[in-house]
């Protein structure tokens, strides 16, 4: 029998755009999730099958892609209980290029931007 483990997971799931914008957009999502599972095989299953159960409360079409962009075992410390998930994060719209480059395991470059950066400027 194999003892179960902790893990810790970043999926990635992707919608298309609203309507109102370039139908060959798609919205790029993130979350975090920290879950037991039977086993590494069984954990990448595990990690898609939260972001699939996360979708419906998303966004109101299907997700187009479901994926597991990291995942780790990992030991709890006191006061952390399984299952736990922290709430999806856009981190951007992707052309339809891009998404079947990520399908392909390619990079991709994402435009990212910061609100804030702590003691910026010249030194």
């Amino acid at each position: 029998m194999t003892e179960r483990s902790n893990y810790y997971a970043t999926v990635a799931i992707a919608f298309p755009a609203p309507a109102t914008r370039n139908a060959k957009e798609f919205d790029l999502y993130e979350m975090n999730v920290l879950f037991e599972s039977d086993g590494p095989d069984q954990a990448l299953d595990d990690a898609i099958a939260f972001s699939k159960q996360t979708q419906a409360a998303l966004h109101s079409q299907p997700a187009v892609l479901h994926a597991v962009r990291h995942i780790q075992p990992v030991q709890l410390g006191l006061g952390w209980q399984v299952p736990q998930d922290w709430p999806p994060v856009k981190v951007g719209t992707v052309h339809w290029r891009s998404l079947e480059a990520l399908r392909s395991g390619d990079k991709v470059g994402i435009w990212y931007r910061l609100i804030h950066v702590d003691g910026a400027g010249p030194n």
